[in-house]
């Protein structure tokens, strides 16, 4: 709880970061239902982060930035809100992460990257439903 607290004096609520208007999939999350829906919202996430992208020049792109691979499960979630509250909001009512840190949707499972600074955050939204966990 002391850990929670620290987080959310530091970050403050996370149920509005990493998901940026810009890149909101544009059918809701919660409605995904099979694989190809989810391959389709991520596959727009990827595609609208890589026309931002576009103009900015690749030397100043740090390529070595750290963090961990996350990966979700849809198919194994119970959907609880118990990865929402103990992450301070990081995961969503229905244990989703963020879409603006989305790489790839394959095998039933997304991908996630997550930056150096939320790898506590997120790892306080793991529960052993294990639709979340860490890539090996």
């Amino acid at each position: 709880m002391a850990l929670l607290k620290q987080l959310r004096d530091s970050l403050g609520p996370m149920e509005r970061k990493l998901r940026s208007p810009e890149l909101k999939p544009t059918f809701s999350l919660d409605e995904f239902g099979g694989d190809s829906l989810w391959t389709k919202g991520v596959a727009e996430v990827i595609a609208r982060r890589s026309q931002l992208m576009v103009g900015t020049l690749a030397e100043n792109r740090n390529t070595n930035v750290g963090g961990r691979l996350l990966l979700y499960t849809p198919s194994e979630n119970l959907a609880c809100g118990a990865a929402e509250a103990s992450s301070n909001g990081f995961f969503d009512v229905n244990n989703i992460p963020p879409w603006d840190i989305s790489l790839d949707f394959s095998e039933g499972t997304l991908v996630s990257w997550v930056p150096p600074a939320l790898l506590d955050v997120a790892q306080m939204g793991i529960h052993p439903e294990a639709c979340i966990r860490w890539a090996t």
